[in-house]
């Protein structure tokens, strides 16, 4: 996906008058210092850099628009016309900043095997609060941890 033309965020959503731009990051509970704050730190400064035009040539607003074009998206279009006024303004290097924006930094962590409530505990070990110094017009933080891995991996590899 680096590099490509579809490099652009996990995610541009709407509920009621608000959006919100989601990026998710994932590992493996078998990571040295595995923790979702670190996820949400990487996601967070991912998000931070590609409003910025600081993580890629490519133009993340005009992936956004294309998806949103889509008839079977059936996206307002007062929503589509915004990401199209950020896609312009990406092109003419007029760049956002994170606290412009409502944010959903995400995090996956995917155990090796079977559940386990000690490896979930140490994972959840952060408090809530960690990212408050995070800017943003809000944010809301999404830590999933998964127990599937193996199952993962098998469909990776072809495998049933």
């Amino acid at each position: 996906e680096e590099g490509s033309i579809k490099k652009g965020f996990d995610g541009y959503f709407s509920k009621k008058n608000f959006t919100y731009i989601v990026e998710s990051k994932s590992g493996s509970v078998l990571t040295k210092n595995i923790s979702h704050k670190a996820k949400l730190k990487e996601a967070y400064n991912d998000l931070k850099a590609i409003l910025a035009g600081e993580k890629s040539s490519n133009n993340p607003w005009r992936n956004a628009y294309n998806h949103a074009s889509h008839i079977d998206a059936a996206v307002a279009k007062p929503i589509r016309r915004k990401i199209k006024e950020l896609s312009d303004s990406f092109d003419k290097k007029k760049f956002g900043t994170v606290d412009e924006f409502n944010i959903v930094p995400c995090s996956t962590i995917f155990l090796k095997e079977d559940w386990d409530d000690a490896l979930s505990n140490a994972i959840l070990q952060e408090p809530p609060t960690f990212y408050a110094g995070f800017e943003a017009k809000t944010i809301m933080a999404l830590c999933i941890t998964k127990s599937s891995y193996q199952v993962f991996v098998e469909y990776l590899q072809g495998g049933e």
